[in-house]
C-alpha cells in the first residue's frame, strides 16, 4: 500500500472533505492540489464551464439584428430554412425561443407560426403559437400554396373541372373512369368541396 503523509491534509473545494498528501506528490503538487479526487475535480471544472458558458438567452440574442421587419438569423440554419441554435448539447428552434423569449411559449402539440412566410425570421412580433391546421390554413389564405393546376398533385385541370361539373345525366362512376380519377373524387369536385377557385 503507498504511504501517506498523515501530517499533511488540506480540504478539498469541492466536497469540503479533508484528505491527506500522497507521496506521489511533489511538494508543488501538493501546494497546486484543491481537490480529493479526479470526480471533484471533474466536477468543479463542469460547474465552472457552466457559468463561463453564455446563457441560452445571451447567445440567442447575438445572433440576429432588430431591425424594421424580419430579423433575419444569422445562426445554424436547418434544412427547411429554420434557425437552430445549438447550446448544452441540445437543439432549439430559434422562432421557438422568440416566442418562449417574447412571453408566448409554444403550447405542447402547438408550433411558432409565421405571418411573414420567413423561415429565418425571429421577430416575435411576426410570429404566433398556432397548430399545423392554423399554420395550413393561414398559408392558403395567403396563397402560399399551390392550388388546382399548380399543384403537383393535380390530376385534373381547370377546364377538365368545368366538364366534370356540366356533364348531367351521367353517373360519378361513369366521369371517374372517363377521367381516370375516382368516384369520391368526383364527388367533391361536383359539391364544391375540392376546386373552389374554379368557377
Amino acid at each position: 500500500m503507498p504511504r501517506i503523509y498523515r501530517t499533511m491534509h488540506k480540504t478539498c473545494e469541492q466536497c469540503g472533505d479533508e484528505y491527506p498528501r500522497h507521496r506521489k506528490f511533489s511538494k508543488a503538487q501538493w501546494e497546486a492540489s484543491r481537490f480529493c479526487g479526479q470526480e471533484c475535480m471533474g466536477s468543479a471544472f463542469s460547474e465552472q464551464n457552466a457559468k463561463d458558458r453564455p446563457s441560452i438567452e445571451d447567445k440567442f440574442n447575438s445572433m440576429f439584428t432588430k431591425a424594421d421587419g424580419c430579423w433575419e438569423w444569422q445562426g445554424t440554419i436547418d434544412g427547411y430554412g429554420y434557425g437552430v441554435l445549438d447550446h448544452n448539447y441540445r437543439r432549439y428552434r430559434a422562432h421557438v425561443l422568440a416566442l418562449q423569449y417574447d412571453g408566448r411559449p409554444v403550447p405542447k402539440g402547438m408550433m411558432a407560426c409565421h405571418h411573414c412566410d420567413n423561415p429565418r425570421c425571429v421577430n416575435p412580433a411576426h410570429l404566433y403559437p398556432g397548430s399545423a391546421q392554423d399554420n395550413s390554413d393561414d398559408a392558403v389564405a395567403r396563397e402560399r400554396l399551390p392550388v388546382g393546376e399548380g399543384s403537383p398533385q393535380a390530376k385534373l385541370s381547370e377546364n377538365q373541372v368545368r366538364e366534370i361539373r356540366s356533364m348531367n345525366g351521367k353517373s360519378y362512376a361513369e366521369i371517374a373512369r372517363a377521367y381516370g380519377v375516382s368516384r369520391p373524387t368526383v364527388t367533391r369536385i361536383i359539391n364544391g368541396e375540392t376546386w373552389r377557385h374554379v368557377i
